[in-house]
């Protein structure tokens, strides 16, 4: 998403106003909202969880990775921006998913990954990080790379594979 990685340095360096940044953010959550809906599971298809952990409210890439899995059949949940970690225990106990995927988009978002990550490790069901700064993400969380198709078809590979290995 590199049209919106540049308005959000174009606001950093106050060249976009506030409104304007968050008009954008609209119309592209409008959108993402659209496709997300239209795009249908396959019944039988894996579950994944996907969101942002506390304190985390940019969601777009993570939603557009969410629009992104729906597309490749994945039977995706969204649970938004800014979940606290019992919504997410609460979450994985009720889903019951394959996969689980969240975002460390800001170098401070790293430790609430880690503790996300803390909170998840007993369900057993491998974690997997996006974001700018998901090399920050602690094991033995996966890092899907900052192409988002990319990652979406990784993500599917794995949890289509017969073996459901994680490479």
């Amino acid at each position: 998403m590199p049209a919106l990685t540049r308005l959000g340095q174009e606001w950093r360096a106050g060249k976009v106003g506030v409104a304007a940044e968050h008009l954008v953010a609209a119309q592209v959550m409008r959108r993402l909202s659209a496709a997300y809906d239209q795009a249908k599971p396959t019944t039988s298809a894996p579950k994944v969880l996907i969101g942002a952990p506390p304190g985390v409210d940019h969601q777009l890439g993570i939603f557009a990775f969410a629009v992104a899995c729906r597309r490749l059949g994945l039977d995706t949940t969204y649970l938004g921006a800014q979940l606290p970690n019992p919504a997410w225990s609460q979450a994985v106990q009720q889903n019951r998913p394959n996969a689980i995927v969240t975002s460390i988009p800001r170098r401070r978002d790293a430790a609430n990954a880690a503790r996300l990550a803390e909170e998840l490790r007993a369900t057993g069901i491998p974690l997997w990080f996006g974001g700018r700064f998901q090399h920050l993400a602690p094991e033995p969380g996966h890092q899907l790379g900052h192409d988002i198709p990319d990652a979406a078809r990784t993500l599917a590979a794995v949890l289509t594979a017969e073996d459901g290995t994680v490479a």
